[in-house]
C-alpha cells in the first residue's frame, strides 16, 4: 500500500512581497525532481526572497500599452455610428414623410440619475395613434457569406445595412413596417426596402412603450383613479392621479405591462400600483406593492374608446372603478391597509441597497484582489467605432459588441488560428411570474425592453475586478434617442475560482509526490443589463484548452405581489412566499436565449446527440454477443452516437444522459475521429413549466428547448420578436418553432440556439435584494485537438512582486452624481 510521504516546498505569495521557504528534502527527492522546472523551484527555495529592490521598496506593476486603435477587417460586425444613425433618420424622413419624435430640441442632454432630471427627456403624444413615425434604426446583419468571403479570402467589403422600424398609424390598414436601408453611408445608390407585406405586423403588435400609448393612458388612467380617490384614501392615506392637486404630493406609482390572458389582435395592459418610499425610490418600489390593479384595453386607434376594467383590490375584483368605489360606500369593502408605511416612525431602511452596519467581524478590511505582476497577457484593438473591441488572449481572438436589443455579441471567434464560432450573442430573457393576484400574472419578454441599451456603468472593484478594462457603447434606445453609456463593458483575466484547470499528483514507490498543474486562468468579457429591478450579468469566458462558458447570473430587486397580515390574501400562498410584512414574493423562472453558431473546420457541420444507457452485452450487440468472460446478466456502460438529420429541439429532461455536439465529419483527428465542440449544460437549469399552447410559449418557443438546432439562415436571424409579440403573442410574428420545419442539418451551416435559466422560489433572504444566481453552460472541444490543449501554456511560478497602480490608493466609490449615461437628441434636421 503506498503512503504519501516526503516534505513539499512552500511559497506564500503577497502583493508586493515573495517570501519563499526552503525545507530540508529526503535525499530520494534529487532523484525524483527530475525536470527542469523542478529543480527550479528547488533553487529558488534556497534563494533570497526576489521582488524587493535594493532600497526594499517593491517596484511597481508593468503598464505597457495594451489598448491599440487601427483598421481591422473585423469592424464589419460593429454596430451603427452615431454619423449612421442620424444619416439614417434623416433619409428616411426625406424619403418617406415619416416624423421622428426624438427630432426636436436636438440640443438637450439628460443623465438620470442627476439632479433635477427625471430619465429619457421626452413625452408622450396621443396624436401619434394616428401618425406614420420612425420607432427605431438599428444595424442590420451583414450578411455571412459575404462577411466570411472577405475574412478569409480577400474578397469586397461586405455592404453595411440599416434596419429601421416604423409605426404606421396613417397607413390603411394600420400597422407595423420595417425596413432595410442602404447601402450605408447614406448616397445616390441607398434605397429603403420594406421586409413585409402591409399589414403583416398589425398595428395592435406595435412596440409596448410606443409614444402614442404613453401620452393617450395618462387621460384613460386618470379618468378611473379620480372615482377611486377613497379608495386610496383609506388604504393608504394618499389619493394617484395626474391631474388632481390633493395627489401632487403622493408616493404612488404605476407602470402597465401585458397580462397572460387575452384574447389575440387585441392590445391590452395590467396596470400595477407601487408605494415608493422617498429616500429609496427606485427599484425598491417593487416590494411595497398596492393592493389594487386593473387592466386597460387599448386596441382602437381612436384613445376615447379606451376603457379600464377588471379591477381587483386586495384580492377581491370588480368590472369598473365605480363598482369598487361603491363597495366602499356601501361597507361591503374589505379593506387593506398598509398605513405603517406613512407613519413617521416607519423604518424603510430594509428596501435598501446600501451596506447596513454595524459590520461584520473583519469586513472592514479589503479583501482578496486580482493583480498582474508582470502586466497583462491581453490586447484590445479598436476599430472604427468606440463600441466595439476586438481582443487577443493566448490563442483567442474575438470582435465584441452590444446589440442595442438583444445585448453581448460576439463574432469570428477564433482559436489558435481556427474559426470555432461565427457568432456567441445573447437573444433573449424570459420572465413568467405567478400568482393569485394580477400582479403575480405579470410576464416581461426583456429583449423589447432593449437588453443592450439597458447595460449601463459597470462598477470598477465591484462588477469587475481591478485588472480590468472597459467600453464605452452608444446606441439607440427607446423612442429614438442616442445613448452612451460609458464603462458598459469590461474585460479581464481571470483566475477562475481559484482552480487549476488540470492537475495530478503521483506517490512514487520511495512514497514521496509529485505533482503538477497549471491554475485556470480564463479571459472574460462581461456586461450587465439591467431591465427596472433585475440586472442580468453575462459573461462569456475563453479558457486556456479551448471551451467557451457563457454564464448568465441575476440579480437586483424581485417583483412582489401585497399580502395582507390578517390573511385576505392567503390565496397566494401556493404562488410565493412571504419575504416581509406586507410582501409577498411571486415564484418566477428566468429563461435566457443564446444564439451559437458554431463553424467546425468550416461551414459544413452536423448535429449528433450522443446518449449514455446501461444494459447487457446483448442489449449493446444484439443475442449471442456477451463475451466469454462475462455472464449474459452483466451490466455495463455503453454510449450511442445518433445523427441528427432534420431541425429539432430537445429538452434535458427528456432527452435522458446526452451530450450534444457539432462536428465537421469531413475533419478528422489524427486518430480518425470527427473533430466537433459540445454544448454543454454545466449549471443545474430550468425547463419551461407552461405548457406547449400556452400563449406565452408559442411566442417564446425557444424556452421549451434547451437546445435546438436549425440550417442557418439570413432570413431567420433571432429567437424572437419581443417588441412585437408582447402584444398577441399567440399569433407571433417570428418564433423559433417557424425555423424548425424538419429541413436538413447534415453538412450543412448550422445554429444552435441554446437555453438554460432559473426557477426563482422567492425566500426572505431575498429581499431587499436578492443573492447573485444563475447558470451557464459550456462549448466545449470535444476530439478537435490530438491532446490536452493547455501544455503548452506555461505556469510562472518565479516572478517579481509589485504593487498595482503604481502604489496609488484604490478608490471603488461609485460616483454617482457622474454622467454615465447620456440620452441624447438627434443632431438631425428635416431638409
Amino acid at each position: 500500500m503506498r503512503q504519501p510521504g516526503g516534505v513539499r516546498l512552500s511559497a506564500v505569495i503577497c502583493v508586493g512581497i515573495v517570501t519563499a521557504v526552503a525545507l530540508s528534502l529526503p535525499a530520494a527527492n534529487a532523484q525524483r525532481f527530475g525536470t527542469r522546472s523542478q529543480a527550479r523551484r528547488l533553487a529558488q527555495a534556497a534563494a533570497p526572497a526576489p521582488g524587493l529592490r535594493n532600497d526594499g521598496e517593491p517596484r511597481s506593476c508593468p503598464t505597457e500599452q495594451y489598448i491599440h486603435s487601427g483598421p481591422t477587417n473585423q469592424s464589419i460586425f460593429d454596430q451603427l455610428t452615431i454619423e449612421e444613425y442620424n444619416s439614417v433618420v434623416d433619409f428616411m424622413v426625406n424619403q418617406t414623410g415619416f416624423i421622428f419624435p426624438a427630432a426636436a430640441d436636438r440640443s438637450e442632454m439628460l443623465n438620470p440619475g442627476s439632479a433635477g432630471t427625471n430619465g429619457v427627456p421626452i413625452d408622450g403624444d396621443a396624436s401619434l395613434l394616428t401618425e406614420d413615425y420612425l420607432y427605431n434604426v438599428f444595424l442590420f446583419p451583414v450578411n455571412k457569406a459575404e462577411a466570411l468571403a472577405y475574412l478569409d479570402a480577400g474578397g469586397p467589403l461586405p455592404v453595411r445595412y440599416a434596419k429601421v422600424i416604423a409605426v404606421r398609424g396613417a397607413h390603411s390598414p394600420p400597422d407595423v413596417m420595417e425596413y432595410k436601408v442602404g447601402p450605408l453611408p447614406i448616397g445616390d445608390d441607398t434605397t429603403y426596402v420594406e421586409q413585409y407585406a402591409d399589414g403583416h405586423i398589425p398595428w395592435v403588435k406595435r412596440p409596448g412603450d410606443d409614444l402614442g400609448d404613453t401620452g393617450a393612458m395618462v387621460t384613460v388612467i386618470d379618468k378611473d383613479a379620480l372615482i377611486l380617490k377613497q379608495v386610496f384614501n383609506a388604504t393608504i392615506g394618499q389619493c394617484y392621479s395626474y391631474t388632481d392637486p390633493d395627489c401632487a404630493s403622493s408616493n404612488i406609482t404605476s407602470f402597465w405591462a401585458p397580462p397572460q390572458t387575452r384574447e389575440n389582435g387585441t392590445n391590452r395592459v395590467a396596470l400595477n400600483m407601487f408605494f415608493f418610499s422617498p429616500e429609496w425610490a427606485g427599484a425598491s418600489d417593487e416590494l411595497q406593492v398596492m393592493p389594487i390593479a386593473f387592466k386597460t384595453e387599448m386596441t382602437s386607434q381612436d384613445y376615447s374608446d379606451w376603457y379600464n376594467f377588471e379591477f381587483e383590490y386586495c384580492n377581491q375584483g370588480f368590472p369598473t372603478a365605480q363598482a369598487l368605489a361603491d363597495a366602499l360606500t356601501n361597507g361591503t369593502l374589505y379593506v387593506c391597509n398598509p398605513k405603517e408605511w406613512t407613519s413617521l416612525s416607519y423604518n424603510d431602511n430594509w428596501l435598501a441597497d446600501r451596506y447596513q452596519g454595524p459590520a461584520r467581524g473583519q469586513s472592514l478590511k479589503a479583501g482578496p484582489r486580482l493583480y498582474e505582476p508582470q502586466g497583462k497577457r491581453f490586447t484590445l484593438l479598436q476599430g472604427d467605432s468606440p463600441s466595439s473591441r476586438v481582443f487577443q488572449y493566448m490563442g483567442w481572438q474575438a470582435h465584441v459588441t452590444v446589440d442595442p436589443w438583444t445585448g453581448l455579441s460576439l463574432h469570428d471567434v477564433n482559436f489558435l488560428g481556427d474559426r470555432i464560432a461565427y457568432e456567441i450573442s445573447v437573444q433573449d430573457q424570459f420572465v413568467a411570474y405567478s400568482g393569485y393576484s394580477s400582479i403575480g400574472q405579470a410576464f416581461y419578454f426583456d429583449d423589447s425592453y432593449q437588453l443592450g441599451a439597458s447595460s449601463y456603468q459597470l462598477r470598477a472593484g465591484v462588477d469587475c475586478p481591478e485588472t480590468a478594462t472597459y467600453m464605452d457603447i452608444e446606441m439607440m434606445g427607446e423612442f429614438g434617442y442616442l445613448i452612451h453609456s460609458k464603462a458598459a463593458v469590461c474585460f479581464f483575466e481571470d483566475w477562475t475560482l481559484g482552480t487549476t484547470t488540470w492537475r495530478h499528483t503521483d506517490v512514487l514507490e520511495d512514497g514521496t509526490l509529485r505533482d503538477n498543474g497549471n491554475r485556470n486562468y480564463e479571459f472574460v468579457v462581461r456586461t450587465i443589463a439591467t431591465v427596472g429591478n433585475y440586472d442580468y450579468m453575462y459573461d462569456v469566458r475563453f479558457a486556456l484548452d479551448g471551451a467557451i462558458t457563457c454564464r448568465i447570473y441575476q440579480a437586483g430587486y424581485m417583483q412582489a405581489a401585497y399580502w395582507d397580515p390578517a390573511g385576505r390574501t392567503s390565496k397566494d400562498l401556493p404562488f410565493g412566499t412571504v419575504v416581509h410584512t406586507f410582501t409577498l414574493g411571486n415564484i418566477h423562472d428566468h429563461l435566457s436565449g443564446w444564439k451559437i453558431d458554431l463553424d467546425i473546420m468550416g461551414t459544413s457541420n452536423s448535429f449528433h446527440q450522443a446518449t449514455l444507457g446501461a444494459g447487457t452485452f446483448d442489449e449493446v450487440f444484439g443475442p449471442g454477443n456477451t463475451p466469454s468472460w462475462a455472464l449474459p446478466t452483466d451490466v455495463v456502460k455503453y454510449q450511442k452516437d445518433h445523427l441528427i438529420a432534420n431541425e429539432r429541439g430537445f429538452n434535458l429532461q427528456t432527452a435522458g444522459q446526452s451530450t450534444f455536439l457539432i462536428t465537421n465529419d469531413e475533419a478528422k483527428n489524427s486518430f480518425n475521429v470527427s473533430k466537433g465542440y459540445a454544448i454543454v449544460h454545466t449549471g443545474a437549469t430550468a425547463s419551461q413549466l407552461l405548457p406547449d399552447n400556452h400563449p406565452l410559449v408559442i411566442a417564446q418557443s425557444w424556452t421549451k428547448y434547451h437546445i435546438a438546432v436549425t440550417q442557418r439562415k439570413e432570413e431567420e436571424p433571432t429567437l424572437s420578436k419581443d417588441y412585437y409579440d408582447t402584444h398577441s403573442p399567440a399569433q407571433p410574428v417570428w418564433s423559433l418553432d417557424m425555423a424548425l420545419n424538419n429541413e436538413t442539418i447534415v453538412g450543412e451551416d448550422l445554429v444552435a440556439w441554446v437555453m438554460a435559466g432559473i426557477v426563482h422560489v422567492p425566500r426572505s433572504e431575498d429581499d431587499p435584494l436578492i443573492t447573485n444566481v444563475g447558470t451557464q453552460f459550456e462549448i466545449r472541444p470535444v476530439n478537435y485537438f490530438d491532446q490536452l490543449a493547455t501544455l503548452n501554456v506555461f505556469e510562472q511560478n518565479s516572478f517579481e512582486p509589485c504593487t498595482p497602480q503604481q502604489g496609488n490608493a484604490f478608490d471603488y466609490s461609485y460616483n454617482t452624481s457622474g454622467n454615465n449615461v447620456n440620452y441624447n437628441k438627434m443632431s438631425f434636421k428635416y431638409n
